[in-house]
């Protein structure tokens, strides 16, 4: 963030061209995402080695995660979700026909 800031105040005083400045930019922001998760892999991580819960719900809820960290977090809890079938003529809402199997600590 302070990277994009600081590309944004050469802008702005003129020590760089507008060019250069957007064809950093999209470099710029990438790297910042990179860093950003590999410092939530690190705190996870911390979290972990000193015995403390992840809070899971309030991770899930960060504007931040990606798509893959997501998927990661539901691979390690769950070995399966089961879909059960509606049956015939009853409108069953999804929620209550998903089982989740479990997966076991290591």
């Amino acid at each position: 963030m302070a990277l994009i800031h600081l590309s944004e105040n050469t802008r702005r005083d003129r020590l760089i061209s507008a060019e250069r400045y957007y064809r950093d930019l999209s470099e710029y922001e990438a790297q910042e995402q990179r860093l950003t998760r590999e410092r939530n892999a690190w705190q996870r991580k911390a979290l972990v080695s000193s015995g403390k819960p992840v809070d899971i719900a309030a991770e899930w809820a960060r504007p931040d995660i990606t798509l893959a960290e997501k998927r990661a977090y539901v691979e390690r809890a769950f070995t399966a979700i089961v879909v059960l079938p509606v049956g015939r003529g009853r409108r069953v809402p999804l929620r209550e026909r998903l089982v989740p199997l479990y997966a076991e600590e290591e």
